[in-house]
C-alpha cells in the first residue's frame, strides 16, 4: 500500500499546512518517501517563532518553499495536495474558495492506504483510556493461541503516536487502534471497520463554527460504515444512541444502567451477554465512569473472539494513563490526585463523584466558549466534604458563579481563592487541606493561557506537590 501512496503523491505539488508536532512528522514521512522532491511549508508563525526542529529543517533542506506569517494562506491555489494539521479548522480554508478535494490530513492518508484493520475510538472523553485498554487486551491476545489471527497490534493517533510513520510497518491482518479526536475526524470520507463511540457532549467550541459542526465531525467515525462493519457504542448516552440508530453496522452496546445492553455492570461484575467477565474490584481504574471505557474495550475484544481469561488478565495488568485521576501520592497527610486531562465540566463532576473525601479542588482555566458550568457548580455546592476551591481564570469565575447560584442555606459555600500559577495553587492546597483528605486537580477547562497543554499543567502540579512537600 505504501507503493500506491508513493505513486499518488509522486507528481503532485504538496503543501504541509500547520507546523506543529503533526506537521513535523508529516514532513519527516514525506521526506523519507521522496528525498529530492520539493515540498512547501505553511504556518501563521514567522520562521523565528517556529519550533527548533523546524528551524533546523529549514536551514538544512533546500528543497522547501515557505509560506509563513500573516499571509500563510495566500498561495493555497498553487498546490494540488494540502496536508492540513488538526489544529487548523477546515471552515477557515473553505473561505479561500479552494477545491475541498485538495485538502487532506494524516488521518485521511492513513485510512486510504493502511493495509491493516483499523479500530477507531472516539468520544468527548475517555477515548485515550479506551484505546489503550483495547490495545492491552489485543496485544495480550496476540501472544497466546490467537497469535495467528492477531499477529501484530499497533496504537496510534491522538494518544501521541503519529499515524503516517507506521504505514511502512503495517501488514494485512495487523490491527491498528486509533484514538481519533474531532479534529482528526473532520473531513474524513471513510469510517473504520470497527468503531467505538463513547459519549458526546459540548467541547472544542473555540475550534468549530458551532456545536453541530463538532458533533458532525465526530459522526464521521461511523458515517461511512457498512453492514460488514462493527460498532461498539454507549447506549446510556442519549446523543450517541440517537446518532447510531440508522447505522447498518453490527452493533454492540454498553450501559451503566440498562441490563438489556450487551455489556453492563451487576453484582460487582462486568457482564457480557449475561455472563460475568471480571470483578469490578480487579479493574485498576478509579471511578464508575471508567467502567464504560472497560466495557467498550471488552466489546471490541469480543468482536475478535478474545477469551474471558485473556481479557481478565490484560485488564488486571493495565497501567492507568497519566493525568487521568492519577495518584500523585500522600504528602503531609494529604492525598493528591492529578486529573489534568479533565478539560470539561462533566469530567470534573465524574472525578468528584469518584473520590472521597475531596476537601480541595483546583479547577478553572481557558474558556473555549459555549460551555455551561452550572452542573459543575451544583456538584460543588452539594459536596459536603469540599472546603476549598482554588480557581484559575477565566473559567474559575464561571465555576464559582455556578456554585453560588446552586448553593443553599444548608450548605456553606467552600472558601475560594484565585491563582495564576500552579505553585501558588499547590501552596494553598497544603495550607488549607486537612490531613486525611484529598486535593484534586481537575480543571474542567482547557489548559491554554497559563500552560502549554494539559500534560504541562499536570506535570507542573506533580512537580510542585513533591517539591513543596519537602518544606517545613
Amino acid at each position: 500500500m505504501i507503493k500506491n501512496l508513493k505513486v499518488e503523491l509522486a507528481n503532485k505539488k504538496i503543501l504541509i499546512l500547520g507546523l506543529g508536532r503533526e506537521g513535523l512528522t508529516t514532513y519527516q514521512f514525506l521526506r523519507t518517501l521522496f528525498p529530492k522532491k520539493t515540498f512547501a511549508l505553511a504556518d501563521q508563525l514567522t520562521q523565528k517563532k517556529l519550533s527548533p526542529e523546524f528551524q533546523k529543517i529549514i536551514k538544512a533542506d533546500h528543497q522547501l518553499k515557505l509560506h509563513l506569517g500573516q499571509t500563510y494562506l495566500k498561495n493555497l491555489s498553487a498546490y494540488e495536495l494540502i496536508i492540513v494539521s488538526p489544529g487548523i479548522p477546515l471552515f477557515k480554508l473553505s473561505r479561500q474558495n479552494q477545491d475541498e478535494e485538495k485538502f487532506s490530513s494524516q488521518t485521511k492518508l492513513f485510512f486510504n492506504y493502511c493495509p491493516g484493520v483499523i479500530i477507531g475510538v472516539t468520544g468527548t472523553k475517555g477515548k485515550g483510556t479506551t484505546a489503550s485498554l483495547i490495545y492491552e487486551i489485543l496485544k495480550t491476545a496476540s501472544k497466546t493461541k490467537l497469535r495467528r489471527k492477531i499477529n501484530q497490534v499497533y496504537l496510534a493517533g491522538n494518544i501521541g503516536t503519529p499515524m503516517l510513520p507506521l504505514l511502512p510497518k503495517i501488514r494485512p491482518g495487523n490491527l491498528v487502534i486509533l484514538e481519533l479526536s474531532s479534529h482528526q475526524l473532520e473531513g474524513l470520507k471513510k469510517s473504520p471497520p470497527v468503531a467505538v463511540f463513547l459519549n458526546l457532549f459540548p467541547e472544542h467550541l473555540d475550534r468549530f463554527r458551532s456545536l453541530k459542526a463538532y458533533f458532525m465531525a465526530k459522526t464521521n467515525l461511523i458515517k461511512f460504515q457498512t453492514a460488514k462493519d462493527y460498532l461498539v457504542y454507549n447506549a446510556g448516552d442519549r446523543r450517541v444512541a440517537n446518532l447510531i440508530k440508522n447505522s447498518p453496522a453490527k452493533k454492540l452496546s454498553f450501559s451503566l444502567t440498562d441490563k438489556n445492553a450487551d455489556l453492563y455492570p451487576q453484582n460487582g461484575y462486568l457482564y457480557f451477554h449475561h455472563s460475568p467477565i471480571i470483578s469490578l474490584s480487579l479493574i485498576p481504574l478509579i471511578g464508575r465512569f471508567n467502567w464504560q471505557n472497560v466495557m467498550a474495550a471488552i466489546g471490541v475484544a469480543k468482536i475478535f473472539k478474545v477469551s474471558n481469561q485473556i481479557i481478565k488478565q490484560a485488564l488486571k495488568n493495565f497501567k492507568p494513563l497519566p493525568h487521568r485521576l492519577e495518584l500523585v501520592g500522600t504528602f503531609k497527610g494529604i492525598t493528591f490526585y492529578n486529573d489534568s486531562q479533565a478539560t470539561n465540566p462533566k469530567a470534573t463532576i465524574a472525578a468528584l463523584q469518584s473520590l472521597t473525601p475531596v476537601s480541595t479542588l483546583i479547577c478553572g482555566g481557558y474558556d473555549r466558549g459555549g460551555v455551561s458550568y452550572e452542573a459543575l457548580g451544583k456538584t460543588i455546592a452539594n459536596n459536603k466534604n469540599l472546603k476549598n476551591l482554588i480557581l484559575f481564570p477565566p473559567t474559575g469565575k464561571k465555576i464559582l458563579a455556578g456554585a453560588k447560584k446552586k448553593a443553599t442555606a444548608s450548605k456553606t459555600l467552600p472558601s475560594y481563592f484565585f491563582v495564576q500559577k500552579m505553585k501558588t495553587a499547590v501552596q494553598l492546597a497544603y495550607e488549607k487541606s486537612p490531613a486525611g483528605t484529598i486535593c484534586l486537580l481537575s480543571p474542567g477547562s482547557a489548559s491554554f493561557g497559563f500552560f502549554k497543554d494539559y500534560a504541562d499543567r499536570g506535570n507542573q502540579f506533580k512537580f510542585w506537590v513533591k517539591q513543596l512537600a519537602k518544606t517545613k
